[in-house]
């Protein structure tokens, strides 16, 4: 008998199954079912917009919020690099890439007015894919467009103004 074995806490089962079950009655093996409901229940198969509107937003924001206070002590030590890779993490959290496509397209004022795509309301499928679209990791592969710029006609005269 090895001086592991001897000196642990815990007996080991027998190898009997009506061993192994009176010492799992025992012991128990709670800690891995206890492990089971703390871990992140798989997605659901439900529909996106069900997905959409059961985020946890508020943790979400004080996700975003502590980041930005570690953004902010940062730079008040003055230690640009410790700032550079926060604003990095940011940038990449999924929680901040959420929470920005939930103030553009619900939160915001102008959220039922079109944009340059023409685009006046956006379903929660398509919010979903706007906050992965938004990653760093897509910038390489999409070109940004011009600033378009609209001329509009001052009212009672015949000048305009961008």
């Amino acid at each position: 008998m090895s001086l592991a074995r001897r000196w642990s806490k815990k007996p080991t089962p027998l190898g009997k199954p009506e061993d192994m079950l009176t010492w799992t009655l025992l012991y128990g093996r709670e800690k891995r079912s206890q492990m089971k409901e703390r871990k992140a229940p798989p997605e659901s198969t439900g529909s996106t917009s069900e997905t959409w509107n059961k985020v946890p937003w508020k943790k979400l924001e004080q996700h975003c919020y502590r980041i930005q206070k570690r953004i902010y002590r940062a730079s008040q030590r003055g230690n640009q690099r410790a700032v550079h890779k926060l604003q990095k993490l940011l940038m990449k959290s999924e929680a901040a890439r959420m929470l920005a496509g939930r103030r553009v397209t619900q939160e915001n004022q102008g959220k039922k007015t079109a944009g340059v795509d023409g685009v006046k309301s956006v379903k929660p499928k398509e919010r979903l894919l706007m906050a992965q679209q938004v990653h760093p990791k897509h910038w390489k592969h999409s070109k940004t467009k011009p600033v378009r710029r609209v001329w509009v006609p001052k009212p009672g005269k015949e000048e305009k103004r961008p």
